[in-house]
């Protein structure tokens, strides 16, 4: 699962939060001009919350705290890719340091890359594992 599936589990008003919080629109240039909790709650109208205290206090709740790690779990993801390439660029000039991180990230790759056949794979079909490790 990943945050934008486990956002559509949640009532507008908290799926709306954590996306305004988070910044994780996926068209930003409809939101964009929300740049303040009053333009947020201006933003949700209707029978809404009219301050931010109700949210605030979501923020303490186990709920939350799920949403933030499968949140962070995805920018790991693109931390990761942006590492790789910095490490194989330093790595393609020699750099020993950077040959040995480059194979140490290989392997952590390949194991998130395992998991994640799993995650796309139906339950009657096995991931192929050639043997070889980096």
């Amino acid at each position: 699962m990943n945050i934008y599936d486990a956002l559509k589990q949640l009532p507008h008003d908290k799926r709306y939060y954590f996306q305004y919080k988070h910044k994780l629109y996926y068209r930003q240039e409809k939101n964009a001009e929300i740049n303040s909790d009053e333009e947020f709650l201006k933003r949700l109208g209707g029978s809404s919350p009219k301050t931010m205290d109700a949210f605030l206090a979501w923020e303490k709740t186990d709920e939350y705290r799920n949403l933030v790690m499968l949140m962070l779990q995805s920018k790991l993801a693109n931390d990761l890719t942006e590492t790789y390439m910095n490490v194989a660029a330093k790595a393609r000039t020699g750099d020993e340091k950077a040959v040995k991180l480059l194979l140490q990230l290989s392997k952590e790759i390949n194991t998130y890359a395992n998991e994640a056949k799993k995650a796309f794979m139906k339950d009657d079909e096995e991931i192929e594992d050639d043997g070889l490790e980096l």
